[in-house]
């Protein structure tokens, strides 16, 4: 079996909004779609989160195999859901203000830095990470993360033909855990996979008797144009 994975479009990231579609978001899954509607071998099942983001993605490119006269058959799976970014971020950035009391100021501004941000980021995904009781603030572990991610592929495996191909419209997170336990990666390894990540990248894997075979990682050619400065985006 043939999975491709797509990480959603640009989200609404620093707004109170976060979980849609932002106009470049849409672009990109547009031009995704257009992309894979060219391909010789097209997908025809397509399993997505139940997150708007994602679902707004695979919306598009439904419609988009919808007018090319292909059929794109859908349906939803929880466990394709990113981890609780607001959990983990919200629940861990006083630890990390705690211990870096330099970022303090910046509490309530850390949308305007972007270098503090990504600092204040690393940091609560190491927090979240080294917990050994994470559900004590109401989240679920990074190890049931990986857990539950694993699950929803082989549950593909077992129930859809082993020459299928199969899109599934996810999150960040999810592509580089899926793309990590391939490559049988660490956490910290994931984590640097993820850091890398564009929207509505392709990464593609071959899953073959439950062992999962990276072919390819965070491709993009779709927005490879001229204005292709403009397209990437990685928040």
């Amino acid at each position: 079996m043939n999975l491709i994975l797509v990480r959603h479009g640009q989200a609404r990231f620093g707004t109170d909004d976060y979980d849609r579609l932002s106009s470049l978001g849409r672009e990109q899954m547009q031009r995704l779609a257009d992309h894979l509607c060219q391909l010789a071998d097209q997908p025809r099942q397509l399993v997505h989160g139940t997150l708007q983001r994602q679902r707004e993605s695979a919306e598009l490119l439904c419609r988009a195999f919808d007018r090319k006269g292909a059929s794109l058959r859908a349906r939803s799976d929880p466990r394709l859901n990113e981890y609780d970014i607001a959990g983990v971020f919200w629940g861990y950035l006083d630890d990390v203000i705690a211990a870096q009391p330099e970022l303090a100021p910046y509490r309530n501004h850390l949308n305007e830095n972007p270098e503090v941000f990504e600092t204040v980021y690393r940091g609560v995904m190491q927090a979240w990470l080294a917990d050994g009781r994470p559900e004590s603030r109401g989240l679920q572990s990074w190890a049931d993360f990986q857990s539950r991610i694993r699950d929803a592929v082989s549950a593909l495996e077992t129930k859809l033909p082993s020459d299928d191909q199969v899109l599934l419209m996810t999150s960040g997170a999810v592509v580089a855990s899926l793309a990590g336990q391939a490559l049988e990666l660490d956490a910290q390894g994931i984590l640097a996979l993820n850091r890398e990540l564009h929207n509505s990248s392709v990464t593609r894997l071959r899953l073959t008797n439950g062992q999962m075979t990276l072919t390819m990682f965070n491709s993009v050619p779709h927005l490879e144009t001229a204005d292709a400065e403009r397209l990437l985006s990685k928040r």
